[in-house]
Formats: C-alpha cells, structure tokens, sequence
C-alpha cells in the first residue's frame, strides 16, 4: 500500500508540473506576443478620425497646462510654487519641454486637418458619412456622460428606472451611430410600455404590497408614471442642449469634424430634443413642475452632503456632528427619491435625528 501511495503520489506531481508549467508556458508566449501580434495583424490600428480626435485632445490638452504654468507662476500666492524654476519645470514635463510658442493664428481650434481630403477615389459625399459615425459617437458619450452628473448630482434617483431608461437609450445610439440619432424615440418606447395599469396599480398601492418595491417598478401608479415621463423628458432634454454647447466649445467647425458633419449632428439632437418638448408640452403642466421641483430639491440635498463632508474632511466638524447631519440629509433624500418615484403617498413620517 506505501509503494502504491507513493507511486500516486509521484504521478500526481508529474501531472501538476506539467500542467502548470503549460500555464506558464502559456502565458509568457502569449502575453508576450499578443501585442505584437495585433498590431502586425493591423487589428490595433486607430482610423484617421480617431487618430485625430486623439492628436486634437492631447493639444488641448497641452494648451491648459501652458496657461495653467503661467498662472501659477505669475499670480499664484501659493507658497509651494513661488518662485519655482521653470526651465526646470519644462523639463520634467514632457509637454512643456517640446513646447515652442506659437502665435494667436496657430491656435489648437483652427488647425486644419491632418489630410482627409475629397479625392477621385473618395467622393465628398463618402468623406462626411465617415465623419458622421465618430462626430456622433462622441456626442453620444457627452450625452451619457450628462446623465451620470445628473444621477451622481441627486437630480435623477439613482434607484429609479429612468436612470436606466436614460442610460440604455445611449447604450442603443452608441451601437447604432451609423445612423441618425434616435434615442428619444426609444426611450418613449420603453416609457409607453411602462405605462399603469389603473386596478393593478390600485390593488398594489395597498399595504404591504405597496412597500414591495419590485411590484411598483413593475406596475406601476399613475402618479410614478407621469414623474418617470417628466423626468425622463427634461433631463433628456438638458443633457442634449448641455452636450451640444460641450462640443461647439471643444470642436470648433472645420477642425476635426467637417462644418457640414457637425451641423448635422446638432440638427439631429435638436430635432430629438423638439419630440421630448413635445410629449412635455402634451402632460399636465402641474405634474412637470412637481418633477421639477423633485429634480430641484434632491440637487440641493447633494449639495447640502457634499458641504457637510467638505467641512468633515476640513476638520471643522468632528466625525459625530457630520454623521448626525449626514444621518437627516439621507433620509429626506430617501423620502425625495421615494416620493418620486411613488414607493409610498406623499403623507410620509419623517424622521428626525438630531
């Protein structure tokens, strides 16, 4: 039996050394190669127009540390920085020690393109419906990048389903960018199949099922309805006009996307916009101003948060005083999303722990 046990036992660390030395074998070949690999493939290689959205926004970027240095060596009281060597400063950043001045007309927002020019082989036509797919992918992130602010700023409760009525529409515009912008009409889509059901919502509106919160996303009342659609609505609405001012700032016409290509684009986002005014228009003014005035109070509660951990972290207040503050802003925030989005009446009791 010890012979047996023993020739098992050799046999089994046979098998875990060549197991794990094929896993080694493994990943160092692969780890090593794929890189290459890819890039010989041309799996890895960046298309003009993102070689030139990634060339515009390194020398915006550039462009704000320049000034940024200037500031703080010429106006900054910060003790730190005064009197800072700025040849040595240069350089240790790569950006500033490449850097040659250069006059006002050779600024980073007129720069022509690096070559995408109309030839024989490639029409004008052709030309703007490949900017047009990356003109609108990025203003769909812009979009979506508005819709976390919103939800992180207290304006949109995280927990509600417009949050993710919202986001999903610039999931489904980000893979469908080849085409015109469309994401209002999907999300009036979802909010149209989410429409109450009035016995339903009345049966669900009795306790306990009404501290159920699954039946409530599922069937919900007339009043978390009409707020889901109001919200939705102006939020859709601000993130639009907000993205499109974000890319007139950052992308001046000409410079990597075509005047004609982004005129396009912000025609398109104004058409969506006027469909989501619409369907505000067709509700119940009252209901949209209880929505606004919901958006506006839960901005203030994060606000009010963000004041308190400021001061906490400050030092001002002692950790017992901020939990104290903290404890009374979270539950009115609560009570704010909870109304919102109908869990329970208006008529709640608050909670008060100070």
């Amino acid at each position: 039996m010890a012979r047996v046990s023993e020739h098992e036992t050799k046999e089994g660390s046979q098998i875990m050394f060549l197991v794990g030395g094929m896993a080694m074998l493994t990943i160092i070949i692969n780890a090593t190669l794929a890189g290459p690999l890819l890039r010989c493939l041309g799996f890895t290689d960046a298309t003009e127009i993102e070689q030139e959205i990634v060339a515009h926004t390194a020398a915006d970027a550039d462009a704000k540390v320049r000034s940024h240095l200037d500031e703080l060596l010429s106006r900054s009281e910060d003790i730190r920085f005064k009197r800072a060597n700025s040849e040595l400063v240069k350089k240790l950043v790569p950006t500033l020690s490449s850097y040659e001045d250069e006059d006002e007309d050779d600024d980073i927002h007129v720069k022509p393109m690096l070559g995408r020019v109309a030839t024989r082989e490639i029409t004008a036509q052709q030309l703007q419906d490949s900017e047009l797919k990356p003109c609108r992918e990025m203003f769909v992130r812009v979009v979506r990048h508005k819709y976390w602010q919103d939800i992180e700023g207290g304006i949109i409760p995280r927990s509600a389903r417009v949050a993710r009525n919202l986001l999903s529409s610039t999931d489904a515009a980000l893979e469908n960018a080849h085409v015109e912008l469309g994401d209002w009409e999907m999300i009036e889509e979802s909010l149209l199949e989410q429409r109450h059901v009035p016995f339903l919502a009345c049966l669900f509106s009795c306790w306990p099922l009404s501290e159920v919160a699954l039946i409530h996303e599922l069937c919900p009342s007339r009043h978390r309805s009409t707020l889901w659609e109001a919200y939705t609505a102006l939020s859709f609405v601000e993130a639009h006009r907000a993205a499109r001012e974000e890319l007139l700032v950052h992308l001046k016409p000409g410079n990597i996307f075509s005047k004609d290509v982004q005129a396009s684009v912000l025609q398109e986002s104004e058409e969506q916009c006027r469909f989501a005014t619409d369907f505000l228009l067709r509700m119940p003014s009252e209901d949209v101003q209880v929505a606004r005035s919901h958006m506006l109070a839960g901005r203030l509660l994060v606000v009010q948060s963000e004041r308190i951990n400021h001061l906490k972290e400050g030092g001002i207040l002692d950790e017992k005083g901020a939990a104290k503050l903290l404890g009374r802003l979270q539950d009115a925030r609560r009570d704010v999303a909870r109304t919102a989005t109908g869990i329970t009446m208006p008529m709640m009791i608050k909670t008060n722990r100070l």
